[in-house]
């Protein structure tokens, strides 16, 4: 094995291990300082868990739980249409007194963070920086393979393996973060069914992108059938990549973001 090869094999091999602890690590960490759950007072209400209860624009009136919108992953719920209006209009400066809302379910405080919860729910927010890598990454990766497959380019396809490995390594990467902010973030029934797909999606993108990176060092290496795999699983990958997009999109700005 060449010296390039052995070190793709050693960055798929370390990212390979990297995935075994995306999972476990920070839904384990989570789980130890996880609050009550939810009234059921609260529940009749007509509100979920942790909703505020007071509008953020209007402070002294209480919400009415059909008024809602979704604001960075979050379900805000206000007390009439023309406050909904205004908060639409800019957020900013309604968030201290959304913030600073009574929530619904009671105001018992959850257990305080231990350091290691803390470093994992701050690692999560580096999550919406380092995705754009992978995207970027592996969608080239996949450009490159079909420009020298068509140009029978040897130097675009050894372009296309390195650029997927890396690829590989960060989807990892952004797959790790992801659940650790996923595991400390709180969202409505509708998007909370939409983040644990989304969160899935993810790690099933760093596993075909990690597939992916090894056919690719298997194809120049020994040729045959591999390259075909290869482009196979580079393809698989970066679908992958645009319909775990797609939902992490519905997260943030909501189900109506892509309606024309």
């Amino acid at each position: 094995m060449l010296p390039r090869q052995r070190t793709l094999v050693r960055l798929l091999a370390l990212a390979a291990l990297a995935a075994a602890a995306v999972v476990a690590a920070p839904s384990a960490l989570a789980d130890e300082g996880a609050a009550a759950p939810a009234s059921t007072a609260a529940l009749a209400a007509g509100l979920p868990a942790g909703a505020n209860t007071m509008c953020p624009v209007l402070t002294d009136e209480p919400v009415d739980p059909s008024i809602w919108v979704d604001y960075q992953g979050r379900r805000v719920y206000l007390c009439c249409q023309r406050c909904k209006k205004k908060f639409l209009e800019d957020p900013t400066p309604y968030l201290a007194a959304l913030e600073a809302s009574p929530r619904a379910g009671g105001d018992a405080p959850a257990a305080p963070l231990s350091g290691s919860q803390r470093l994992v729910r701050f690692a999560g927010r580096f999550h919406p920086a380092t995705v754009h890598f992978p995207i970027a990454l592996i969608a080239v990766a996949a450009l490159f393979e079909i420009l020298g497959a068509a140009r029978r380019d040897k130097t675009l396809a050894v372009a296309a393996v390195w650029l997927a490995a890396l690829g590989a390594a960060g989807a990892v990467g952004a797959a790790a973060l992801g659940w650790s902010a996923a595991a400390f973030s709180s969202f409505p029934d509708d998007l909370g069914r939409v983040l644990e797909t989304h969160r899935w999606l993810g790690l099933t993108t760093a596993s075909a992108a990690v597939f992916a990176a090894a056919a690719g060092v298997l194809s120049l290496r020994r040729g045959g059938g591999w390259p075909f795999l290869f482009r196979l699983l580079l393809l698989a990958a970066t679908v992958l990549v645009l319909v775990t997009g797609f939902f992490g999109g519905i997260l943030i700005y909501g189900f109506d973001h892509y309606r024309w």
